[in-house]
């Protein structure tokens, strides 16, 4: 199964990703910084989507993430649905003043040849209902 990163406790400062923001998502969970690295396994293409999470405090009710990468015209590329950190920790039991560093591999059937971009859209499990959502340029892959 997937290895998840115990991180220090809530208050300390986030890890480094490559693009710092402000995000906020809900008046609970603010994106704070993104990066995608792109994978060449032996298995095909992937890009890997990693996702900093600051919480101010608990979400009333968890939610999932879409993460979603788009060619230039709008055209889906690669998705993947879950609940964060693996399906391992719910927003619900997030705690005020952590930093969750969440993470999704999206496969690729090739790698884009134009500019890409990143959708992240959190959404209710229950009825698909979008609770927010953020996009970023990625430029070339390559």
């Amino acid at each position: 199964g997937p290895l998840i990163r115990v991180h220090p406790p809530a208050g300390a400062p986030a890890p480094a990703l490559a693009h710092a923001i402000h995000h906020p998502f809900t008046p609970q969970v603010t994106l704070a910084g993104w990066q995608g690295t792109l994978r060449q396994p032996r298995s095909g293409p992937s890009l890997r989507v990693s996702l900093a999470w600051q919480v101010a405090a608990p979400p009333p009710a968890d939610f999932k993430i879409s993460a979603r990468l788009l060619a230039a015209d709008g055209a889906l590329l690669a998705q993947t649905d879950d609940f964060p950190v693996h399906n391992t920790y719910p927003p619900s039991r997030w705690r005020g003043g952590e930093v969750v560093i969440d993470g999704y591999d999206l496969p690729l059937a090739a790698v884009p040849a134009g500019p890409v971009s990143l959708l992240i859209l959190l959404y209710a499990p229950a009825d698909g209902r979008e609770i927010g959502r953020w996009q970023g340029e990625m430029g070339q892959m390559y």
